[in-house]
């Protein structure tokens, strides 16, 4: 199904310039996850969803069913459960891009990346992005932005209880912060979304 998908893909975009765009479609999740799919489009990026995809240098959302054959439709449709459609979605993107202050479907999503080694940048939008004091070692604090540089999960030590983003601001599971504990991924924490686009640029164009 998802191979069929990525050969129809192909004459939009290479896989090289997609990116997946995965998050929650509660509150200003759908705001937020369309702003960033329109960032990576004027970039020359290939934007997609599990239900929507947006060609390079353009702002007309189509879903990801019209481009399907009635077969295939109807195949996704009635014969994949959603849950393992999410999971393989993440093969058609060489990137992805996760919006998590709202955990919910994208949990799939990322463990598909991370079975497939797809890197992942991760963020959530808090006020509270570190402390003045008892802050974990491993977060990096800048003026608009903290990230997570804990190299991998055996060092990330919640024993002494240092503050951290994605644990005191936005709670995020174990089993799902740990597949972005690695040099592949990124996890910031920032104030508004416009703070977060320069990390943007900076994670699509990177190696």
């Amino acid at each position: 199904m998802v191979l069929a998908l990525d050969h129809l893909f192909n004459p939009i975009s290479p896989r090289k310039n997609r990116i997946g765009v995965f998050g929650p479609y509660i509150n200003n999740g759908p705001e937020i996850i369309q702003d960033i799919m329109k960032f990576l489009s004027s970039k020359g990026f290939c934007a997609i969803t599990g239900e929507y995809y947006l060609r390079p240098k353009t702002q007309n959302f189509k879903k990801v069913n019209e481009l399907c054959p009635d077969f295939l439709r109807t195949l996704k449709d009635e014969t994949v459960p959603p849950h393992k459609w999410l999971h393989e979605l993440p093969r058609l993107v060489s990137k992805s891009i996760v919006y998590l202050t709202n955990l919910r479907g994208q949990g799939n999503e990322i463990e598909g990346c991370g079975d497939y080694d797809i890197p992942m940048l991760g963020f959530i939008l808090t006020d509270e992005i570190t402390r003045e004091r008892n802050v974990c070692h491993y977060l990096m604090v800048e003026e608009r932005y903290s990230r997570c540089t804990c190299p991998s999960p055996e060092f990330c030590d919640r024993i002494v209880k240092p503050f951290c983003p994605f644990y005191d601001s936005v709670h995020i599971p174990w089993s799902i912060k740990r597949l972005f504990l690695s040099s592949n991924n990124m996890l910031i924490a920032v104030k508004s979304l416009e703070d977060l686009k320069p990390l943007i640029d900076k994670f699509v164009e990177g190696p």
